[in-house]
C-alpha cells in the first residue's frame, strides 16, 4: 500500500489542513517571531512546528495533494522553519 491509499480522500485532509494551518496570516504571531520567542525561552502563541521527512514522501505528499512544491506543502502543514542548504 502506497501512502495515497492511506488517504480516503486526499481533498477533504487537504481541506482540513488547509483550515488548521493555511491561513498564516491570520496567526497572532510570525514563525520567525515564534521561533524566537520559543528560542528566548517565553511563551508563543504557538508552539513551532517543523516539517522534516526523507525528500520521497515530501514528493508523495506533493503530488497527494496537488501542490506545486515543497514551500506549499511546508504552508498548508503550518510549518514554522524552513531549510537553507548550500551548495558545498
Amino acid at each position: 500500500m502506497n501512502l495515497s491509499q492511506s488517504f480516503e480522500n486526499p481533498k477533504q485532509v487537504k481541506k482540513m489542513l488547509l483550515e488548521m494551518w493555511g491561513n498564516q496570516a491570520n496567526e497572532p504571531m510570525t514563525p520567525y517571531e515564534r521561533i524566537l520567542r520559543s528560542l528566548a525561552h517565553k511563551q508563543p502563541d504557538r508552539v513551532p512546528f517543523d516539517y522534516f521527512a526523507v525528500p520521497e514522501l515530501t514528493r508523495e505528499l506533493i503530488d497527494i495533494f496537488d501542490l506545486n512544491d515543497e514551500e506549499d506543502l511546508l504552508q498548508l502543514l503550518g510549518s514554522d522553519g524552513r531549510r537553507l542548504v548550500g551548495n558545498y
